[in-house]
């Protein structure tokens, strides 16, 4: 079969199709990298909604978040957890002291990458830790929303940001 659909539908359809997978009827897949995503499957078939755009979790609002969102609105969980935000954000404070980890591992190499955040906050650096870790907890909160609104037998997490959880 060929489906044309959201990418986190589509790749939810993929996971659902493969061991251990196979049968899930109750399923939250979230995928996380420039955009945040989530895919709820119940019942065994996936959720679209009235107009198609189930699943917009990085549009949920994140409480004392200031930061303009491409959507256009302020305060977006992508505004702070989804990879882009992350590395605009250390782009803007590279050169200040909790950042020095990560300034020394560049040596001037340019743009910043996930990879490189989390390489850094893995060899110590605080500002990398600090960004990763306020990312993680704004998305645990909307995974935890999520959650108990959907009640999934299972919960699976992919992405670029699933690297930091080595």
């Amino acid at each position: 079969p060929i489906y044309l659909e959201h990418g986190v539908k589509c790749t939810a359809r993929a996971l659902i199709s493969q061991p251990p997978y196979t049968g899930i009827h109750e399923l939250l897949f979230m995928q996380m990298g420039r955009g945040i995503n989530l895919c709820m499957i119940t019942g065994g078939r996936i959720v679209y909604g009235a107009s198609y755009l189930s699943g917009e979790i990085g549009h949920m609002n994140v409480a004392g978040n200031d930061r303009l969102c491409e959507c256009g609105r302020v305060g977006c969980l992508e505004t702070l957890a989804a990879s882009g935000a992350l590395c605009a954000m250390a782009e803007e404070k590279v050169d200040t002291p909790p950042f020095a980890v990560l300034s020394g591992m560049l040596k001037g190499e340019r743009p910043i990458h996930l990879r490189h955040l989390c390489t850094a906050a893995n060899e110590g650096c605080e500002g990398c830790t600090a960004l990763l870790s306020r990312a993680g907890q704004a998305i645990g909160e909307a995974l935890a929303v999520s959650i108990m609104l959907a009640n999934p037998g299972d919960v699976v997490l992919s992405g670029g940001l699933t690297a930091s959880l080595a």
